[in-house]
């Protein structure tokens, strides 16, 4: 039995088509890993981003989280720094309406959402500042379903969720100056 060179290279051709491509596995998002201890959300409309810190205490000594300003007044502007105490560490500071952060904001892209939302009590939020006249359902909605808030809030079910009201002054490229714009932060503890 002769098997002819062009039969032999029709069986070759017809086996080479045959196998199978290579179908390139679907990575996995790759959302931002915790590594702290206290959380500080940037709200607007939406949520902006997070910051987090890994402080060397987060006891909470009583039902309030130990949230304390300290003011410099230089006699030209007062210079606010906020720490949690008894941490020296300071979360922020703020001059005149500009905020510093002293570590980077994680943008909420990076952040995993979830599919359900715990929804705190009303007595566990805590407004900072005196009274911000806003529901903090409405706050709240806007990370409940974030998988780090999540995490945070099963570390201590009972500890209080602190909201403060800021206007921080946003650059404007169409106008070519800075504008006051509305945010809320909001602070939570592990």
């Amino acid at each position: 039995m002769k098997i002819s060179l062009s039969a032999l290279l029709l069986i070759l051709l017809a086996l080479s088509a045959c196998t199978k491509d290579k179908v390139p596995i679907p990575e996995a998002p790759s959302y931002y890993q915790s590594k702290g201890n206290f959380l500080i959300l940037q709200i607007s409309d939406t949520l902006e981003g997070i910051y987090e810190y890994n402080l060397p205490n987060t006891t909470l000594p009583n039902d309030s989280l130990p949230l304390v300003w300290s003011h410099f007044d230089d006699g030209i502007q007062v210079t606010s720094h906020l720490q949690f105490f008894p941490n020296s560490d300071t979360l922020f500071t703020i001059n005149g309406n500009y905020f510093n952060f002293t570590v980077p904001l994680i943008k909420s892209v990076s952040l995993e959402q979830l599919d359900a939302a715990l929804i705190p009590s009303q007595s566990v939020f805590q407004e900072m500042g005196g009274p911000l006249n806003i529901d903090p359902e409405i706050i709240w909605s806007k990370i409940a379903l974030l998988d780090i808030v999540q995490k945070y809030r099963a570390s201590k079910p009972s500890s209080k969720i602190a909201i403060y009201r800021a206007s921080i002054n946003v650059y404007n490229s169409e106008l070519g100056i800075s504008l006051p714009e509305l945010k809320y932060f909001v602070f939570i503890a592990r």
